[in-house]
């Protein structure tokens, strides 16, 4: 098992338990899920993951907005249905280290994860 600290903020539970079920399958065992962007800011703040996945259309809080505040000191990579150059290139300013479009390969996510670990 990798014993790096995910969390994963999206505001969809279904995303959020594919997501989970990918990286227990990819051997992640410290995986910790946040439902939206509230409060994936806290939990990020308080539990200091290695990475973020962060999904960037949310109701609340926003990816952007959660990238402001959290982009800077830790590891994201976004994972979102929007593909646009200028989105990803604005994540990127904000701070996130890379960028997945959905849907997702197991395989992509657990090679990204691994190029960040």
């Amino acid at each position: 098992m990798k014993d790096i600290k995910i969390l994963i903020i999206d505001d969809s539970k279904s995303m959020l338990e594919i997501f989970s079920d990918m990286l227990s399958r990819g051997g992640y065992s410290h995986v910790l899920v946040a439902n939206g962007g509230d409060e994936g800011i806290a939990i990020a703040k308080k539990e200091s993951p290695s990475i973020v996945l962060l999904d960037i259309i949310m109701a609340g809080k926003n990816g952007m907005d959660v990238l402001t505040e959290i982009g800077r000191t830790t590891k994201v990579i976004i994972i979102s249905a929007i593909g646009q150059d200028n989105m990803i290139e604005q994540a990127k300013k904000l701070g996130a280290v890379d960028y997945l479009v959905k849907p997702v390969e197991e395989s992509d996510l657990v090679r990204m994860l691994e190029k960040y670990s």
